[in-house]
């Protein structure tokens, strides 16, 4: 099995690339269960918080909208103030991949190696694909993060927001759920549904909920552009030039990302919250401690003495931090390769890190590009960007990129 592209990655991002690929005649090898984060590792019946017109995988004609498929299909579609039910953003994207990517095969790859100037992938049962080129668009499955104080509590008792989909389980239990943003509220609301106590704790004094349910006016809207992530000017500039975005220097690129769209529960899920669950603001964890009947956890708040609490279980709904060592598949050969920025590779403009041939998208490409590269949509920049990239490397058949002398890459034949 051999190729001169292989996409790792069968959701918005991986499959956006695959179509652009495709299009462009390059037909990619594409590995990954086709929307799986979205299926897996998400509360069941919940509603994307992104705008229906910022929620669109990208292919050439720019026609295969989410508002296209739902109009086809006749489901409840607007562009904003209609929020998108899980099941048919996930009916969208396997329509999506059915049209555009037809190719996707569902075996995980184990491994990615270095082989002479491509690649070797050895999939989940032992088969080895060779490719010229790898594209990683494996989003944030890899990356949910775990706050130190509660690293050493067990699955038994911890779980990330990632890892539930089935609140079901959770019936008649007392949970401490942790975070700010819309994993947090979305969790909590449907664990509710499922008969939980919930509580919520967070180091926000407020929950922040993003604007919406109603027709901005013209003068707000001058004041603060609608983006796909959100109004406000600062958002018309990541949106609309990552490209800039990427001349800044490192410092400030990551102090950017980090502190800009920070968490906010969507505005829809704001009566599922208030009155029915206890939020507790202000504070932080400072340590818990697993035992027979629960955890008992200690909340620091300033000014303020200690506070106790026990829960049956923990929900570390704390978002993701991209770190390409945590991706199971690339050999540690290869990470040798790739110069890093705070955990995420140094890409090129192309999207291309130091390991020449080695492309990232998604999370792992916001220090470059901007916080856009977070959402799905930032998927349409980075495929027509990186399949105008391979498509010229195959034309031309040289390398994009200066090599690292250490790296010996020929011209392909």
């Amino acid at each position: 099995m051999a190729a001169r592209v292989a996409v790792v990655g069968a959701g918005p991002n991986g499959l956006s690339i695959a179509a652009h690929l495709n299009a462009r005649g390059l037909q990619p090898l594409v590995f990954g269960k086709t929307m799986e984060f979205w299926r897996d590792s998400m509360p069941a019946g919940m509603k994307l918080k992104s705008d229906g017109f910022a929620s669109n995988f990208s292919e050439p004609s720019g026609r295969f909208t989410l508002k296209a498929f739902c109009e086809a299909h006749r489901l409840p579609y607007a562009d904003m103030n209609e929020p998108i039910p899980l099941d048919t953003y996930i009916a969208y994207g396997e329509a999506f991949q059915q049209r555009f990517a037809p190719q996707v095969d569902s075996r995980y790859v184990k491994t990615v190696t270095r082989n002479g100037e491509g690649f070797s992938l050895e999939l989940e049962d032992g088969t080895v694909a060779e490719a010229d080129d790898v594209v990683i668009a494996t989003g944030l499955s890899s990356f949910a993060h775990v706050p130190a104080p509660l690293a050493h509590i067990s699955g038994e008792r911890l779980s990330h927001s990632s890892a539930i989909s089935d609140c079901s389980r959770f019936a008649g239990k007392r949970l401490l759920i942790v975070g700010a943003g819309a994993s947090a509220t979305d969790v909590a609301a449907s664990m509710v549904k499922a008969g939980a106590e919930v509580f919520l704790v967070c180091r926000d004094r407020t929950l922040e909920y993003v604007e919406g349910g109603k027709t901005r006016s013209w003068w707000r809207r001058l004041l603060a552009p609608n983006t796909p992530v959100g109004p406000g000017w600062k958002r018309v500039f990541i949106t609309t030039f990552p490209n800039l975005f990427a001349l800044f220097p490192d410092w400030l690129r990551v102090f950017i990302v980090d502190n800009m769209l920070g968490p906010s529960p969507a505005w829809f899920v704001r009566p599922e919250i208030e009155g029915r669950i206890r939020v507790l603001p202000a504070r932080e964890i400072l340590g818990a401690r697993e035992n027979a009947s629960g955890v008992d956890i200690e909340l620091g708040r300033v000014g303020a003495q200690i506070e106790y609490f026990r829960a049956d279980h923990i929900v570390a709904a704390t978002g993701y931090r991209p770190d390409i060592h945590r991706l199971p598949m690339l050999s540690p050969e290869l990470l040798a390769e790739v110069t890093l920025i705070e955990g995420s590779p140094r890409l090129s403009a192309t999207f291309e890190s130091s390991a020449s041939g080695l492309y990232f998208t998604g999370a792992s490409a916001a220090y470059t590009f901007g916080p856009m590269l977070r959402f799905v949509c930032g998927a349409d920049f980075a495929a027509r960007r990186i399949a105008a990239a391979l498509d010229l490397r195959a034309l031309s058949q040289v390398p994009s990129t200066p090599v690292a002398p250490r790296i010996i890459r020929l011209a392909r034949p």
